[in-house]
């Protein structure tokens, strides 16, 4: 895994994404960095989401085909920590193209 990314930070990068808070929960209860049953959930709001944003540059769509390349490697490789990491970097990007609106 990603060591700029902590376990702890990541899973409430993606709960507050697909509207868990990370507040309401105790941090061992977020298993997103270990568990298929909740990461392809949160992966599936992602891309959707990510999906029907209208972006200014073909280079942001790009963008969001890139992590989808690089969450199905981790999928196919059976690595959800791997899978994690991608989705969280992903939630973030997709954070700052909101904020950069």
């Amino acid at each position: 895994m990603d060591k700029s990314i902590s376990i702890k930070k990541g899973n409430a990068i993606i709960a507050a994404f697909v509207g868990n808070s990370a507040e309401k929960k105790n941090d061992k209860e977020l298993f997103f960095h270990s568990s298929w049953d909740w990461l392809m959930p949160a992966w599936r709001k992602f891309f959707k989401t990510a999906c029907q944003h209208k972006y200014s540059s073909n280079d942001q769509t790009e963008e969001v085909m890139n992590y989808r390349l690089q969450f199905h490697c981790a999928v196919d490789e059976g690595d959800p920590e791997k899978a994690f990491t991608i989705l969280v970097k992903g939630v973030q990007w997709y954070n700052k193209q909101q904020n950069n609106l």
